[in-house]
């Protein structure tokens, strides 16, 4: 028996099978119209920009665009003040930092995408180091980055596409060259270019090669212009100049080479806790020898500056420590003692000076993190250095990073050891989060 349907009837029948093909669609088992973010919560990521933040650190690709998909800024930022982009660069997830650069993630000089290109240098990838450029990464903060590694290769590379070894981005390439003991790239360096300010830009590298022997360094820095005798040479390391470097640490063929290259015995530096003479610094490490140099030389034995411990002499600081044989010396020069004198009427209470807290903590002493700490100590400090000041926060419970410049500068100290991420995380207190949560939002308005 054959059926027929009508032509009037037959457009209708043809709709009507449509809508049951797809309600049968949406019925069956596993069929889903789920929006990103209910699949975001299947795939256990809450909606914020925590769980944003988290996503990216993982290298979940999916996940973060659905999160762009919802609704989420690319540059949102986590409850520990950090961003996609940063958690993803320092775990090492170039596809989802290249993902969120092309839609517009901020990167401040390339502090936020260093691990990214330390990776396109190294493995040679051209494309992905250009793209870097293009988006946030300053050729200028590459060149520090690869000079602080030691990559005299990838750093003569840069220079020849116009980075600038002196640019004063914290310390220049040059300087970290010069604390890597690398000669050729130095000399490469400065036969390119010639800063304007010679004095100023070699100065810094000369208190570096001072600090680490090298006289051969320091005479090729001195060739070509810096000046042995600048007083505030160390400032930008936040320490001695070059001949107090070398007389701390008991070198006394650099001492010479100094004082033969102009340096004065008797020179005063005022920088925070590291005010001095060359001498009182001999004298406080114990250094005869150089003492006995700078002695012979006309250091001035009773010559006494201001302190953290008030006014010093080398000899008082020599007695204070204990170093009888340098006292034996200094007294035997003509130094003495001064007479106590009375004691004189009492002043009106002052409020106890400021400590350096902030270079305190850029220099590894974190006692100032068992209370909050104040705003107005760090306002002079740059985007890397509050960066680095926030982070110690975390080295204090020996917090993993994957950061290569982390790693490197918390290394330097013994308190140092580093182990569990979440048993870190996990010791955090309340005074921590809100000393975080301050630095970070000084960070972001850098």
């Amino acid at each position: 028996m054959n059926i027929r349907v009508s032509h009037r009837f037959r457009g209708h029948s043809i709709q009507a099978l449509a809508c049951i093909t797809l309600i049968f669609l949406l019925l069956a088992p596993g069929a889903s119209l789920a929006n990103p973010r209910q699949q975001l919560a299947e795939k256990g990521y809450a909606f914020t920009s925590t769980g944003f933040v988290k996503s990216a650190e993982n290298g979940d690709l999916t996940a973060v665009e659905l999160f762009i998909d919802a609704g989420m800024g690319v540059n949102s930022v986590s409850n520990t003040r950090e961003t996609a982009l940063f958690k993803a660069d320092e775990a090492g997830q170039v596809k989802v930092v290249a993902y969120l650069l092309g839609l517009g993630a901020k990167s401040r000089d390339g502090e936020f995408i260093a691990v990214t290109f330390l990776t396109a240098l190294e493995s040679g990838n051209t494309r992905l180091e250009n793209f870097l450029y293009t988006h946030g990464m300053n050729r200028d903060y590459a060149l520090t980055l690869v000079a602080e590694l030691n990559m005299t290769k990838e750093a003569m590379r840069l220079m020849r596409r116009g980075a600038n070894p002196f640019s004063k981005l914290g310390r220049s390439a040059l300087v970290f060259a010069a604390e890597q003991e690398n000669l050729k790239l130095i000399r490469f360096m400065l036969e390119r270019a010639v800063p304007k300010d010679r004095a100023g830009v070699l100065n810094p590298p000369l208190v570096a090669a001072a600090s680490l022997g090298n006289v051969e360094l320091a005479l090729y820095l001195i060739n070509k212009g810096a000046d042995a005798n600048d007083s505030q040479a160390g400032a930008l390391l936040n320490g001695p100049p070059a001949l107090g470097e070398a007389a701390a640490a008991g070198n006394a063929r650099m001492v010479a080479f100094l004082l033969k290259h102009g340096a004065d015995p008797n020179m005063r530096w005022e920088v925070e806790d590291n005010s001095g003479t060359p001498l009182i610094f001999a004298a406080r490490e114990g250094q005869i020898n150089v003492v006995r140099l700078l002695l012979d030389k006309g250091a001035r034995a009773r010559e006494r500056v201001n302190t953290v411990d008030g006014k010093q002499s080398a000899l008082s600081v020599a007695e204070t420590i204990g170093h009888r044989k340098v006292v034996a010396l200094l007294r035997k020069s003509g130094a003495a003692t001064p007479r106590p004198r009375p004691p004189p009427k009492p002043p009106a209470p002052k409020p106890p000076p400021r400590q350096p807290v902030a270079q305190n903590l850029l220099n590894g002493r974190i006692d100032a993190l068992k209370s909050l700490l104040n705003r107005d100590d760090f306002q002079k400090l740059s985007f890397g250095q509050l960066r680095v000041v926030r982070n110690t926060i975390f080295a204090q419970y020996g917090y993993p990073f994957k950061s290569f410049d982390l790693q490197q500068h918390f290394a330097k100290f013994s308190w140092y050891r580093p182990g569990d991420r979440s048993v870190a995380l996990s010791r955090l207190n309340a005074t921590d989060r809100e000393n975080i949560e301050m630095l970070k939002a000084m960070e972001n308005e850098r």
